[in-house]
């Protein structure tokens, strides 16, 4: 007994699995492969500042919130004027990094969407030395926020007690004195730093070093000599801190 004929395959059907294959190749490639690729293939480009004297700003902008483009000194209690142009206090370590560390000096909000995504992956960054700026812009409770966290850097806990924030869904007066309870802070002594000297003089020297920078929304960074609006993406930002340790030392800025 001879076999019959092997089935035919429907050409109809068949192009039909290919392209549908084809489309969701596609569509893949869009969510997970071209944004970083697109980030690979984009030159980094700078403009020089004026002031400071020796930094420059990355022309591409990267994902805020608040602000406008239109009043870089929304929100700001400094003026262009007022701003120090040696940018005191941009970076903690005024003896400067070691070499190939980058410096960075963050400026966030704690009601700032980006700055919840941010936060987490520049304090896992190896290479670089982060500093912490609040910059609160989004509202009252920003600024309560803010100050409960530099508050809790007087107890040596800003970076820990910023984390936790960030990490809230609801940032509230509840949530501050559970961070406190949960860090071993005295929670009496931070209630009264908030509305202390140390504490304002730390929100000035950011409104500061922010107006010098142009910075209008959050979240902003000066990454070694480059001013940076907005959260960049991953690629980008690694290959910033490449071209920052190839480029010569960060001018003086303390």
């Amino acid at each position: 007994m001879t076999d019959g004929p092997a089935p035919r395959s429907d050409p109809s059907r068949r192009g039909l699995l290919v392209a549908g294959l084809g489309l969701a190749g596609a569509y893949a490639g869009l969510r997970l492969g071209l944004p970083a690729l697109s980030e690979r293939l984009r030159e980094l480009d700078f403009e020089p500042l004026d002031r400071p004297a020796g930094f420059r700003r990355l022309t591409v902008t990267g994902s805020v919130s608040g602000g406008t483009a239109f009043d870089p000194f929304i929100g700001l209690d400094v003026t262009a004027e007022r701003a120090d142009p040696s940018c005191a206090g941009l970076f903690d370590d005024t003896s400067g990094p070691d070499r190939g560390i980058v410096p960075i000096a963050y400026f966030s909000d704690f009601n700032c969407a980006y700055c919840r995504v941010l936060s987490p992956r520049l304090a896992a960054l190896k290479g670089a030395q982060v500093t912490w700026h609040e910059l609160p812009l989004l509202g009252e409770s920003s600024t309560v926020m803010a100050r409960a966290a530099l508050a809790a850097g007087l107890q040596d806990a800003h970076v820990a007690f910023h984390e936790a924030l960030m990490r809230t869904p609801r940032p509230s007066p509840n949530a501050i004195a559970r961070i406190a309870a949960d860090l071993g802070l005295d929670a009496a002594h931070l209630w009264a730093d908030m509305n202390g000297a140390a504490v304002e003089r730390k929100l000035e020297r950011t409104r500061a070093a922010a107006a010098t920078f142009g910075f209008y929304a959050t979240p902003s960074m000066v990454v070694g000599r480059t001013a940076v609006v907005g959260a960049l993406g991953d690629v980008t930002l690694d290959r910033l801190l490449a071209r920052e340790r190839a480029d010569e030392p960060v001018p003086a800025c303390v």
